[in-house]
């Protein structure tokens, strides 16, 4: 291969790695359904409704 497509390669390979870290980053943060229940809905949470 020549070099510039192995800068092709890099260049793409790292946007798929930085996308990919960002929505896992952007999941790590999320409420389960008791803390969505208490915190947004200001509602008891029930489990045998969930």
């Amino acid at each position: 291969m020549k070099p510039r497509n192995w800068t092709i390669a890099a260049g793409v390979s790292f946007l798929a790695m930085t996308l990919t870290y960002g929505y896992g980053v952007s999941r790590m943060f999320s409420l389960d359904r008791q803390e969505e229940c208490t915190v947004i809905l200001h509602q008891e949470f029930d489990p045998k409704y969930a």
